[in-house]
């Protein structure tokens, strides 16, 4: 084997393109944030109404796009066309067995409804316009921004390339942790310019690792990227929906036990050597 040929297997196999890929990911997000920050006629131009809007929503959205652009620069640097290929062509996975499909759409649901529907059953008031559809502050817009802005632009670069990437070097359930922190601090600008409490902001970082070890479990059992993109856009709705009516934090302890749930029933997936 030629020195040239170890340079490129070392590439391909080593921590590198994980980490080059974090960077990037960061990189253009956050970069893009601070641009847009200094637009502010372009960020409050957003809107589905015009085709002004829906430009000005296109150019703001890009932001998120950072883990899926961060993924396709990384593989093509490290892996060329042929990795191209094979990068996209594992992202089209639709083929897996239709309850996985139902898991993905219900579990969020579940996670979330259940400790509205405790409150009701113990008889809290406070929770008895949870069936009243109008309230739930779901429209077109809500679903279509969850779909291309959250869901089709990360789930490609967390779940598509980062963890199968990373599980060949450490544990299912390392990966899905350390996934889930750096995915969590990646929203950490939503904190710093876009005004959410800060004192929410544990709890977020609790939430979103317990949740990327759950996605990290239903991707070994199907390595289908569309399932995580169902799962994400699912998780984003009830949760907009639902925080209306308890703490954030009771849907994250709601995963928590579903993961240890998962790992008394199938630990050897999620704690498998890699």
């Amino acid at each position: 084997m030629s020195n040239l040929e170890e340079t490129n297997n070392a590439k391909q196999t080593g921590l590198t393109p994980i980490i080059l890929f974090f960077l990037l990911t960061f990189a253009i997000s956050w970069g893009w944030s601070f641009l847009i920050y200094f637009l502010p006629d372009v960020y409050y131009a957003q809107s589905y109404g015009s085709v002004i809007g829906i430009l000005a929503t296109l150019f703001v959205g890009i932001q998120a796009f950072g883990p899926t652009i961060a993924a396709i620069i990384t593989t093509i640097y490290f892996e060329g066309k042929n990795g191209l290929k094979q990068y996209a062509k594992s992202l089209t996975k639709f083929r897996v067995k239709y309850y996985w499909y139902l898991l993905v759409f219900f579990l969020p649901i579940f996670a979330y409804s259940s400790p509205i529907i405790v409150n009701i059953a113990i008889g809290n008031p406070s929770n008895n316009d949870y069936f009243n559809t109008n309230l739930w502050g779901i429209t077109f817009a809500t679903i279509t921004s969850n779909l291309f802005f959250a869901a089709l632009a990360e789930e490609p670069g967390w779940r598509g390339f980062a963890l199968p990437k990373m599980n060949r070097h450490f544990r299912p359930i390392i990966s899905g942790i350390a996934i889930g922190v750096i995915w969590a601090f990646w929203h950490l600008l939503h904190y710093v310019l876009g005004g959410r409490d800060w004192s929410s902001f544990p709890q977020f970082i609790f939430t979103v690792t317990v949740i990327s070890c759950i996605y990290t479990w239903i991707y070994l059992k199907t390595k289908s990227i569309p399932l995580m993109v169902i799962f994400h856009v699912m998780h984003n709705l009830t949760n907009t929906v639902f925080i209306n009516y308890h703490n954030p934090l009771w849907g994250g302890l709601t995963y928590f036990a579903i993961l240890v749930v998962i790992l008394l029933f199938d630990s050897k997936n999620l704690l498998k050597k890699p």
